[in-house]
């Protein structure tokens, strides 16, 4: 259905749009309006690493080392393809999982999910991501119906410390999740 191919082009152009702000290390790590939130039933989620800094480089530089320059373990010549159809859907599911988890044990109905056919999407806007898998991430949410960003929460999380970059970036999401998360449910609640 052409309406819908249209319709998803523009939703992922808002959300490309959509812009977190710097805030100051001795500030608290969020800004906007939270209110109403805690009584949505769910938000979709958009996984964003447009302007990412990736092991020091843009995330088509990344691509671009991991198939012809890693290290032995982490060398994969299909990497482009790895990227987009396992690793960042495997990264975007483990998130939200995690999200869930957390969420059901506050008893907060709100339940994040891939779909960005929501009133709300919370936007992944990764930042950084060290060797380590250590990441900073702002977390957006966005209204579709406008595109503004309704309120927001910088998490600078840890990664792991050994193993292939695969298993570090896993481990930083994963800590991103508790991360957020925690944040989140404090300022919903």
């Amino acid at each position: 259905n052409t309406d819908t191919i249209i319709k998803a082009a523009a939703s992922i152009e808002l959300l490309h749009n959509a812009k977190g702000q710097e805030i100051p290390r001795r500030r608290l790590p969020f800004l906007g309006d939270f209110d109403g939130l805690a009584s949505l039933r769910n938000m979709g989620v958009f996984l964003d690493f447009s302007d990412a800094e990736i092991l020091g480089r843009s995330e088509d530089g990344f691509i671009r080392y991991m198939k012809t320059s890693a290290g032995r373990k982490d060398l994969d010549r299909d990497f482009d393809k790895t990227w987009e159809e396992d690793l960042k859907p495997n990264l975007e599911d483990l998130f939200i999982s995690e999200v869930n988890a957390e969420l059901k044990d506050e008893d907060i109905r709100l339940r994040l999910s891939s779909t960005i056919e929501t009133e709300y999407v919370l936007k992944l806007e990764v930042l950084e991501i060290d060797d380590d898998g250590n990441n900073k991430i702002n977390f957006l949410v966005v209204d579709m119906s406008n595109g503004e960003v309704k309120a927001q929460i910088t998490c600078l999380s840890d990664g792991g410390r050994v193993g292939r970059l695969v298993g570090l970036l896993n481990q930083g999401f994963e800590s991103a999740a508790k991360n957020f998360a925690k944040l989140f449910i404090e300022n919903i609640d």
